[in-house]
């Protein structure tokens, strides 16, 4: 547990795994009777891999916080040793190739799990972004912060704890002529400080938008 209601999954693959800093994968369990009835509806769930192409394990945070779905009890419920099934990984919420392109990480809570593997790339390769953390969240959830790297002398973090909100107005000073701009979090909060920011001239091909389906807030 990282910090209250959220925890870390780590797994072991049976073979090597590539994949890029910032992708995904969907996650199921081995098919049983009891599994097939609990998630007849999506057998699958969705995480972006905080884990790096380089470590030996692949890794995600999710919270458990009760009531808990049929998917995540029986997620709950793993122990050592226990198998899930991994699919192939995909996504375009990836670091620009461009290495000196300035980045703005906007995270709603455990959202902060879209930039781990980026930020973790970006010290070990010692690549140039000059990179803001934007990040609101619950005070519940400060622990998560030791999985910010933190050898990463162009990193500025800016943090806020609910109720105080992120919006454009809180993420423009922070936008340089050729940022990226990356959001993440729920569906209702990326789609609508998108809007606001493009409203206030920024363009849609300058944000990258990573939303969590299912979760009112993060």
């Amino acid at each position: 547990m990282l910090a209250q209601h959220v925890w870390e999954y780590c797994f072991t693959p049976a073979s090597q795994i590539r994949y890029v800093p910032g992708q995904y994968a969907q996650f199921s369990f081995p098919s049983t009777a009891a599994t097939a009835t609990a998630l007849q509806e999506k057998p699958y769930r969705t995480f972006t891999l905080s884990s790096h192409p380089d470590d030996n394990s692949v890794r995600f945070l999710t919270r458990l916080d009760p009531p808990l779905s049929h998917y995540k009890n029986l997620l709950a419920a793993l122990q050592p040793g226990d198998l899930m099934r991994m699919s192939e990984p995909l996504g375009d919420v990836v670091l620009p190739r461009l290495a000196t392109t300035p980045l703005v990480f906007v995270a709603q809570g455990i959202a902060l799990a879209s930039y781990l593997s980026m930020l973790t790339e970006c010290a070990a390769a010692k690549k140039a972004h000059a990179i803001t953390l934007i990040w609101a969240r619950q005070r519940e959830d400060d622990p998560l912060a030791q999985c910010i790297p933190n050898n990463l002398p162009l990193l500025q973090r800016v943090d806020f704890h609910y109720p105080v909100s992120v919006g454009a107005s809180t993420v423009l000073p922070h936008i340089q002529a050729s940022s990226l701009i990356y959001l993440s979090g729920s569906q209702t909060f990326v789609e609508t400080l998108g809007d606001d920011l493009e409203s206030s001239g920024v363009s849609r091909s300058r944000l990258i938008y990573d939303y969590y389906e299912g979760y009112p807030e993060l």
